[in-house]
């Protein structure tokens, strides 16, 4: 019954917030737009190679990305290297380049119901250490979830119960990361709009500081995002729209059909000026995925 009733309660009050969002305030008129050069020159990108954490590749990462304009690493982090000096040494050379390091995290399984989050209030406590200890000089400020609960079959059977389900949980996370003094950035894909509304609404509102848009169908990657960015657009928050580079494999489902390795990086920027120019939201950016493939699209060798 306490589930419920805080279920209940928030969802009163966040569709509250809801309502009360003044576009007019937040929305950026097309004459006030200053262009997407301001964009280009702030993107992310996503990495789980540890070959970021090794100072004498730095160079050469660096390197690539500086001439993709990243800003912002999306690094998943080992737990036991939140307790070692490594870390703190990949995020200070980093910090010296301009570029911010947030780390992701995330299971398939923690949006489910009655499912146990033990491992992820253990890891924002461990931030929060590091925070205060090592990383004391260059912290990690944000965290970015990568939850996709929807890869469920019992997700597809009951949609709406489930993502309910997979939304309450999403608060809960934000909510301890919050008090551990961290930001969320929320990585979705583009139908959660389809599924329900409220929730999706409650979802951008409540649950997250940012999001991070998995937007890798080609065909209506402009057309995919468009209730993301205007929502985003009242409320005042970031959002990215992730671009798909890795190589084709069946095993991940990429293909032509979602990414852009064997279209060129000229190809994938057609698109996203498209993007940029089409919605001109001044808090609208560019990411990739992943830092092994856009290595290789840059340089021609291996990160590994």
């Amino acid at each position: 019954m306490k589930k419920i009733f805080v279920w209940i309660f928030a969802l009163g009050i966040l569709s509250s917030l809801i309502q009360k969002t003044n576009f007019e305030k937040n929305a950026v008129k097309s004459d006030e737009y200053v262009g997407i050069e301001n964009n280009l020159d702030e993107a992310g990108v996503f990495s789980w190679s540890l070959k970021l954490f090794d100072d004498e590749f730095y160079p050469s990462a660096v390197s690539v990305l500086k001439k993709l304009g990243i800003t912002r690493i999306y690094q998943n982090i080992p737990m036991d290297y939140l307790q070692q000096e490594i870390t703190s040494a990949m995020v200070q050379r980093f910090a010296s380049d301009g570029m911010e390091v947030v780390a992701i995290i995330g299971e398939k399984e923690w949006g489910l119901p009655n499912s146990d989050k033990e491992w992820v209030y253990k890891y924002i406590d461990l931030i929060a250490d590091y925070n205060s200890g090592i990383g004391k000089s260059n912290p990690i400020r944000k965290i970015a979830l990568d939850v996709e609960t929807y890869i469920f079959d019992e997700w597809n059977n009951n949609p709406k119960e489930y993502f309910k389900e997979y939304v309450f949980a999403m608060y809960n996370i934000y909510s301890y990361a919050h008090k551990a003094g961290l930001e969320v950035v929320q990585i979705i894909p583009t139908f959660y709009d389809t599924v329900d509304k409220t929730l999706f609404k409650i979802l951008i509102t409540a649950c997250c500081d940012e999001v991070s848009l998995m937007n890798y169908a080609k065909t209506v990657q402009v057309s995919s995002i468009k209730q993301e960015i205007e929502l985003c657009r009242k409320l005042g928050k970031r959002v990215e729209t992730i671009f798909e580079t890795q190589p084709h494999s069946a095993d991940y489902s990429v293909s032509e059909k979602n990414s852009y390795f064997c279209d060129g990086l000229p190809a994938l920027e057609i698109v996203r000026d498209k993007i940029f120019e089409t919605y001109q939201y001044e808090n609208l950016y560019a990411s990739y995925h992943t830092f092994e493939s856009i290595y290789y699209m840059v340089t021609g060798e291996n990160a590994d």
